[in-house]
């Protein structure tokens, strides 16, 4: 689960399922409304579990969700933009973030190992204040 960047939705990824789901957080009551599938979880063929796991978000709000086929890149309208294949013989992926320094470095958990990698992505921490989401595009 991950809160967005603005506060305003909780994203649930169902490791038993093929979606990650969306609910709009309540401002007042902090209550979870209007739940519903936001982006579906690929999966290699012939399997019908997505064995979705971990996820982290970037502040322009794309999702990076560690699934059986490598780590999915959703952006904010819910399609997968990418799927980054997982490190070959290491098990299964479990976790990711967005870390370090500059919260450019994608950490992932795979098996018993943990990978890092350079992005061009910006992360944020919980602890952060809020950020707006990007005005559309006309």
């Amino acid at each position: 689960m991950i809160v967005t960047p603005d506060r305003r939705f909780l994203m649930v990824v169902d490791a038993e399922g093929r979606y990650v789901w969306s609910y709009k957080i309540d401002a007042a009551t902090g209550k979870l409304l209007h739940g519903q599938p936001y982006s579906y979880v690929h999966t290699p063929q012939d399997d019908m579990i997505g064995g979705a796991d971990g996820v982290t978000m970037t502040k322009d709000g794309p999702l990076l969700v560690a699934t059986k086929l490598g780590i999915q890149i959703i952006d904010p309208p819910g399609r997968v933009h990418l799927i980054l294949s997982r490190p070959i013989l290491s098990g299964k992926l479990s976790n990711c973030v967005l870390a370090g320094e500059n919260m450019t470095t994608l950490y992932v958990t795979c098996g018993s190992k943990v990978f890092s990698r350079e992005t061009k992505l910006d992360g944020i921490a919980p602890w952060q204040p809020a950020v707006q989401p990007p005005k559309p595009r006309l």
